[in-house]
């Protein structure tokens, strides 16, 4: 059962994988510690499904995990938990609970559920239709509503899909494959890895152009007030990239992730909106700022603090 790519694994891992929570729950997170298994053939009802449990085990057994006492009724069985079995359940926690890995996982899932609905002759299916897909369950935890959106803002900005989303949902309702995306599924690399590295191996540059008046009214110490123009709202965007693509550079604990998250989302949203609300918008850039300087530091973190400032200054007086 390969982990790097848990929305793929197939029907019988995904049985072991709860077999596995079972036998967790029971103490069997640490090794060598005696776990009757009459309990979990009960569960499983059916003669021809005790079988199939019977079977699961013994498979687990030969990959190294359990060490099986198989006795001549399923009632008297029972199992041990090997050093690579607790190791693989360290490993399964570790990716459900990684808010990072979890963002990284539902991108290449919602990507490839576009590709699958596209090649099934189904393109711009709806969204909805991914959490019904072999696709939306990430080791046993199925990916959320907020997960998912913010996976097709991501692939969008990135040019692997396109769609126009909503208030409430900002990715794509209806998210229809581009050629780049065809190209990453095909490949059989991460989406995530694709985004981080060049062609020629470095990371891509992003090239941020500030408008000219923005640039003078700034100068001059005068702010702008009215609807945000489509420079404005691109200038939004590209501080949301930038803070999250420098971040993504940095090591960070758990708390800044999730607070780099919501801000990046916010910011996005905002950025679709020609009324924006000023007020949040500012606080927003406010933060972003913030975590700037002080989670990702040097002169990445300067810079995206300097384009947060501008962005702020356009917004007009309090």
């Amino acid at each position: 059962m390969h982990l790097s790519a848990a929305f793929t694994l197939s029907q019988g891992s995904d049985r072991r994988l709860a077999i596995l929570d079972w036998i967790a729950a029971q103490g069997g997170d640490r090794p060598n510690v005696f776990i009757p298994l009459g309990p979990l053939f009960e569960t499983a009802g059916e003669l021809d499904e005790q079988r199939a449990l019977a079977a699961e085990l013994q498979d687990m057994e030969a990959h190294g995990w359990l060490i099986v006492d198989n006795r001549l009724g399923y009632e008297d069985w029972s199992c041990r938990t090997t050093a690579e079995g607790v190791g693989l359940l360290g490993e399964v926690r570790m990716r459900r609970g990684d808010p990072v890995t979890r963002r990284r996982d539902a991108r290449d899932a919602l990507l490839r559920w576009v590709y699958h609905e596209t090649m099934a002759g189904r393109p711009s299916s709806p969204v909805s239709g991914f959490h019904s897909s072999r696709y939306a369950v990430n080791y046993g935890v199925p990916f959320t509503e907020a997960e998912i959106s913010d996976s097709g803002v991501w692939l969008r900005d990135g040019g692997y899909v396109d769609g126009e989303g909503s208030v409430h949902h900002p990715g794509p309702l209806f998210p229809t494959l581009t050629t780049a995306g065809e190209r990453v599924v095909e490949s059989g690399r991460s989406v995530n890895d694709e985004a981080s590295t060049a062609a020629d191996g470095r990371r891509p540059m992003v090239t941020v152009t500030v408008p000219q008046d923005v640039i003078e009214a700034v100068a001059r110490g005068v702010a702008r007030s009215g609807t945000l123009t489509q420079e404005d709202r691109q200038l939004v965007l590209a501080v949301a990239v930038l803070l999250e693509a420098s971040f993504a550079a940095v090591q960070a604990d758990a708390a800044d992730v999730e607070k780099v998250a919501d801000v990046v989302r916010a910011l996005r949203g905002a950025a679709r909106q020609p009324d924006a609300d000023r007020e949040r918008l500012r606080a927003l850039l406010d933060v972003a700022r913030e975590l700037a300087v002080q989670a990702v530091g040097g002169a990445a973190g300067t810079g995206v603090a300097t384009l947060a400032q501008i962005c702020q200054h356009m917004l007009g007086p309090l």
